[in-house]
């Protein structure tokens, strides 16, 4: 990530806003800083953690939260995401489900992609029998244009 690059777009949006660049001295850098953060997951590759078992019942992860950034507007939209699976030959802790939500969700994309690619990557290095994604958000992009909405996508694969 260059985060020199990225403080002198934010100077020059500033400029462009017609901000007052005095009082905003600091905002750059606080930019760049937090986009180390809030795009983490463009460098990381998520890893599940399998768990050898003889359950074959279903098995389900709620409210698991996540933050990410639309990539039409480059604004929040936040929520959770939700994970039923039915196990093959293993099982996945619960702390690498978690994580993988968190790497997958640090980038730009739209919460259709987000949902796929949860489930993509859960039944690549998992291999269960089935599974479901349900994530439900919250979308800055469209609430601060006063468009109240909660967004619920869903990615299922395999036999549930």
């Amino acid at each position: 990530m260059d985060k020199e690059k990225i403080k002198q777009a934010i100077k020059q949006i500033i400029e462009a806003i017609g901000g007052d660049t005095i009082k905003l001295q600091t905002t750059p850098q606080k930019v760049a800083d937090m986009y180390e953060v809030i795009f983490a997951g463009i460098q990381q590759q998520p890893k599940i953690n399998p768990i050898p078992t003889t359950n074959k019942d279903l098995i389900t992860l709620k409210d698991i939260k996540f933050y990410s950034i639309c990539e039409h507007h480059l604004l929040p939209f936040f929520g959770t995401v939700e994970i039923t699976y039915k196990p093959n030959k293993n099982i996945a802790s619960f702390g690498s489900l978690t994580r993988t939500i968190e790497i997958l969700s640090k980038k730009p994309q739209l919460q259709e992609t987000l949902t796929a690619e949860i489930a993509d990557t859960i039944m690549n290095q998992l291999n269960p029998q089935g599974i479901i994604v349900k994530a439900t958000a919250r979308h800055m992009c469209m609430e601060m244009k006063g468009k109240q909405a909660k967004i619920t996508t869903e990615a299922k694969r395999g036999i549930i």
